[in-house]
């Protein structure tokens, strides 16, 4: 049974090879081509479902929804964990679960490390002891140690070996290598074995379709204009061009338009309705709407709106108000509020959106004026040319896909490699059985005639096993035994059943007979000859 050892450590260094296989296609790290990137939680921003030093496992994938839990690379602050709660452009906006505000960066996709998939509470901590300057340099110290004594070990058995290669029973060796190289095989059968067979788990277990999403981009555009008709020597050619200010002695009406846009490709049925309002206000809070057009049905991706606002009929309404209550307002704010609804199909996709923008004045006793538009650094928009980005995502299906080493596989060809390689490796292991079943046989029998040549006589036929008493003996070493105690000869016979080993003691014929591979279990193991 010793012998079976070896193949049994060579199954369970395939098995541990096929562990080492799946926990790369598993936790391997992004950076050296796995599909894993890691977080230890440093915060309360996540908290109840993450805490402070727990350890969380990510996974790349092409596609991020809102209610995801993602990692972001932030350009000032550095890894950031927050949870996706809406799509903006194509940009992600995330929020803690524990904060009360947004986040005031807006990830890409292509910041975005990777997506929610386990997590492990407190391992965080112990992975920040790792890295501390002590911990690692013990880890290290202790790592070296382990190498050395393994070094030192396989030196002693090298000179283990050797010594026992210098016996003068060292042709023995070649029974060794037999094994060994059975040995070998079993290893190898196993090893490929596994290999396909998860494999195939990890290509049966995933469907062969996924769903991605490509993001079709459009935008709402409009066009602010206005114009009024003035007295000559005001403004030039008597008329207020759009940006400037309408002087209320001079004008008591306004004409004001907007012309809308939808810009996309490809627009394939689009339909909406428009509609065109003022908002007079003031800072106390009191508003009154004054319609401008009404409701607009179109059909196609424009619409021009355009209506009229009476200035005189506006200080009516206001003087009315300060003579109801009495609250004198040196100054109200007008807004140009127009109102596009759509609906239709983009590219294949459903397709629903709002566009309200806006164009602000101040209007008191002498004038309305453009209110000067605010603007950040870098921001170049125009409140006279509102635009605003959408998008909608279109959803298709393509070949699911299996990531190892860095390279893609196709759910179809793993499925057929994994089947092909598992046929292959069967049928090369019944055939490596069939080929070693004579070979085994024949191993032991050089390793009889190796160790035992001087005590072995070859005979063509006897009769010793019909005419005495037949005792079977285990092992030849056994019926070796037993030649030496009574000074005979080990007769040797060969033929259809095998080889048959024969020694006489008086009445009793001992025998052993090789025929077929599972004699091999009787040979010893490397060091006994």
């Amino acid at each position: 049974m010793r012998v079976l050892r070896r193949p049994l450590r060579s199954l369970l260094t395939a098995t541990a090879l096929a562990g080492v296989v799946v926990l790369w296609l598993l936790f391997a790290p992004i950076e050296i081509g796995g599909p894993a990137a890691y977080a230890v939680i440093n915060g309360n921003s996540m908290e109840p479902g993450l805490h402070r030093g727990d350890l969380v496992v990510l996974h790349q994938t092409d596609d991020y929804q809102v209610g995801d839990i993602v990692t972001y690379r932030h350009p000032t602050v550095g890894r950031v964990i927050h949870r996706i709660v809406a799509v903006a452009d194509d940009r992600f906006v995330l929020k803690g679960d524990n904060n009360t505000w947004l986040d005031s960066y807006q990830p890409s996709q292509a910041e975005v490390i990777g997506k929610f998939w386990l997590y492990a509470p407190s391992v965080g901590k112990i992975v920040e002891q790792v890295r501390q300057p002590w911990t690692a340099a013990f880890l290290v110290s202790v790592g070296g140690l382990a190498i050395i004594a393994s070094f030192q070990a396989d030196m002693a058995r090298t000179r283990d070996r050797r010594r026992v290669q210098k016996t003068p029973g060292k042709r023995r060796v070649v029974t060794e290598s037999t094994r060994g190289s059975q040995a070998d095989l079993v290893f190898l059968f196993a090893a490929l074995g596994l290999a396909w067979l998860l494999l195939g788990i990890f290509a049966f277990t995933r469907p062969v379709m996924r769903t991605t999403f490509t993001d079709v981009k459009y935008q709402h555009t409009g066009v602010f204009s206005y114009t009024a008709a003035a007295p000559p020597g005001i403004y030039d050619g008597n008329t207020v061009k759009t940006g400037q200010p309408i002087f209320r002695r001079l004008i008591a009406q306004a004409s004001l338009a907007f012309d809308y846009r939808l810009q996309a490709e490809p627009v394939e049925t689009l339909t909406g309705v428009a509609r065109l309002n003022a908002v007079l206000s003031s800072n106390n809070g009191w508003r009154s709407e004054i319609p401008l057009q009404g409701e607009v049905p179109f059909q196609g991706s424009s619409v021009h709106l355009q209506g009229t606002l009476d200035l005189a009929r506006i200080q009516a309404l206001l003087d009315d108000l300060q003579q109801q209550t009495g609250v004198a307002t040196a100054q109200y704010t007008l807004v140009v509020a127009p109102a596009i609804t759509i609906s239709g199909t983009l590219a294949g996709q459903a397709l629903q959106d709002a566009f309200a923008p806006q164009l602000v004045f101040t209007l008191d006793e002498l004038q309305m004026q453009l209110v000067a538009q605010q603007k950040s650094p870098g921001d170049n928009s125009d409140a006279l040319r509102p635009s605003e980005n959408r998008l909608v995502r279109k959803a298709s299906q393509v070949t699911n896909t299996i990531v190892f080493l860095g390279l893609p596989i196709t759910i179809p060809l793993a499925r057929g490699i994994a089947a092909g390689g598992l046929i292959l490796t069967l049928v090369g292991a019944a055939v490596a059985v069939l080929a070693g079943h004579g070979t085994l046989a024949r191993s032991e029998e050089g390793y009889i005639r190796a160790k035992y040549g001087a005590l072995l006589i070859n005979v063509c036929e006897s009769d010793l096993l019909h005419n005495h008493r037949r005792v079977t003996v285990a092992s030849v070493d056994d019926l070796a035994k037993i030649a030496e105690r009574t000074g005979r000869m080990i007769l040797h016979q060969s033929g259809g059943d095998g080889h048959i080993y024969i020694v006489q003691d008086n009445d009793i014929a001992y025998c052993y007979r090789i025929a077929d591979a599972a004699r091999v279990a009787h040979l010893p193991v490397s060091g006994e000859l």
